[in-house]
């Protein structure tokens, strides 16, 4: 509306061509000043966030390897394994057709990376 009246008062000649440019125009203005602004301005503010939290994580002192203290002695006894399963077994139902797993042994070392897979659903 703005702008017709700016044409007018300009002595400009206004058309239908120019009116339907300018609506086209204002409704890319519009989308933009209405969704993608308020988006960006939300991310930007989620993006501070992170790189706050990052910075603070990395920021951070190494920390020493996990040991254990021996009952009987002073001595510290280093651990080789974070997860250590033997024999072990998992069982979801009591009837003998459902999922179970049997004899799983798995250790698995400090700062190791592990991705336990296997079909769709399997659990």
């Amino acid at each position: 509306l703005v702008s017709v009246l700016a044409c007018i008062a300009l002595n400009e000649s206004v058309t239908a061509k120019k009116i339907y440019v300018l609506i086209s125009y204002f409704g890319i203005l519009r989308k933009s000043a209405c969704t993608i602004f308020p988006q960006a301005a939300f991310q930007t503010a989620e993006i501070t966030v992170v790189f706050k939290r990052l910075n603070r994580f990395l920021s951070l002192e190494e920390r020493m390897p996990v040991s254990l203290m021996n009952q009987n002695s002073n001595q510290t006894v280093q651990t080789k394994d974070v997860i250590f399963i033997q024999n072990g077994l998992a069982r979801w139902n009591e009837s003998p057709t459902s999922f179970e797993l049997k004899d799983v042994n798995i250790k698995i070392k400090p700062r190791a990376t592990v991705a336990i897979i296997g079909p769709v659903g399997s659990g």
